[in-house]
């Protein structure tokens, strides 16, 4: 008996080291937007985002609370049918990462994550920050930071989206602004100036 016991737990334990935890990376009702006000909740398709986005999964240790210590799991660089929003409604601003996705390395540990969203131009949201520094209209924007456990074995697979206890709800993705730094407004209101000037004299 102690022979097929060790036996079986010796099998196990290939099983338990290629294991990977389950989300489903989808949004549902709570859709990506940048018309509309409210942060959170769900929002009519009328008011949803029409603009081509890529989304990204970013994760990190349970109990992390600053993004720049979230790592990409995933993002839909080249597209595909499953993400919609660049779709006419009721479909714009929603999206389909995959159920079951699985998050590599992870045996059902507890994680935080964050959803984010940016220009389809940029590949990455590295590329899109970058250009937003500089560039007007580079659209951004990104969840709150939730928790979740991802499901192993025959566990039910939760929702990243949702309403519930660690889940994140809809967010905005805002058009960069380029506010012009105080030195080229010292310089343009010197050129105004001298114009001015110039037009007096004559």
């Amino acid at each position: 008996m102690k022979k097929i016991l060790l036996l079986v737990a010796v099998l196990a334990l290939p099983l338990a080291a290629f294991a990977q935890g389950r989300v489903n990376f989808a949004n549902a009702g709570f859709a990506i937007s940048t018309n509309y006000t409210s942060v959170g909740g769900t929002v009519g398709a009328a008011n949803r985002n029409l603009s081509p986005l890529r989304v990204g999964l970013f994760i990190g240790a349970s109990g992390e609370a600053n993004p720049a210590n979230l790592l990409l799991a995933f993002n839909n660089v080249g597209g595909g049918a499953a993400w919609a929003t660049n779709q006419a409604a009721p479909f714009s601003g929603l999206f389909n990462g995959g159920n079951n996705f699985e998050i590599q390395g992870n045996a059902g540990t507890e994680i935080s994550f964050q959803i984010r969203a940016w220009s389809i131009a940029y590949n990455t949201w590295g590329e899109a920050v970058t250009a937003a520094a500089g560039l007007n209209g580079v659209l951004l924007g990104a969840s709150t930071i939730g928790t979740i456990t991802p499901a192993t074995g025959a566990a039910p697979t939760p929702n990243l989206f949702g309403a519930g206890a660690g889940q994140v709800g809809a967010f905005q993705v805002i058009p960069s602004s380029v506010v012009p730094e105080p030195s080229s407004i010292a310089l343009g209101l010197l050129g105004l100036g001298a114009i001015a000037l110039f037009r007096r004299r004559k």
